[in-house]
C-alpha cells in the first residue's frame, strides 16, 4: 500500500475551515486519472493525535451523514471533495488533550463497500482562537 499524501494545514480556532481536496488514481506511476467518488463514503476525521499512537477522534465529517452529508463531493470528474470545520469544531479540536509536541492530525478515507484506503493525511497547525462569535 501507498503511504498517503501529507498536507499540513492551519486552522484558524473560531473560524471556519474549508478542507478541499481532488483525489487521483496512478500518481506514483506518472499518470493520474481521477478517482471518482460518487457513492463511496468520504470521511474526514481529525484526532488528537496519530491514530496509530491511541488518538481520540474529536471531529468526524461523512458523506453518510444524515439528513445532510458533511462531506460534500463533486467537480468535473468527480474526484474532488471538501468539508466544513465549524467554529464550534475548531474550538473542540483545539481543546483536544495535546501533549508535548502534538498536534491535532486528520485524515481523508473512502470506503467502497470493499476498500478502506487512507488518501490523505496531515497535522494541523492551530492558530488564534481569541474572537467571539456572531
Amino acid at each position: 500500500m501507498a503511504t498517503p499524501a501529507r498536507s499540513d494545514q492551519d486552522l484558524w480556532v473560531g473560524n471556519h475551515k474549508r478542507l478541499e481536496f481532488r483525489l487521483w488514481t496512478g500518481s506514483t506511476t506518472g499518470t493520474t486519472t481521477p478517482y471518482p467518488l460518487t457513492g463511496i463514503r468520504v470521511n474526514v476525521t481529525v484526532y488528537d493525535k496519530a491514530p496509530q499512537a491511541g488518538g481520540n477522534r474529536l471531529v468526524l465529517k461523512s458523506t453518510d451523514t444524515t439528513p445532510i452529508p458533511d462531506v460534500v463531493v463533486g467537480g468535473a470528474n468527480g474526484n474532488e471533495l471538501y468539508a466544513i470545520l465549524t467554529p464550534a469544531d475548531t474550538r473542540t479540536i483545539a481543546a483536544g488533550n495535546f501533549e508535548d509536541g502534538d498536534s491535532p492530525v486528520y485524515e481523508v478515507e473512502t470506503f467502497d463497500g470493499t476498500t478502506e484506503k487512507t488518501w490523505i493525511w496531515g497535522k494541523l497547525r492551530i492558530k488564534g482562537g481569541a474572537n467571539i462569535d456572531e
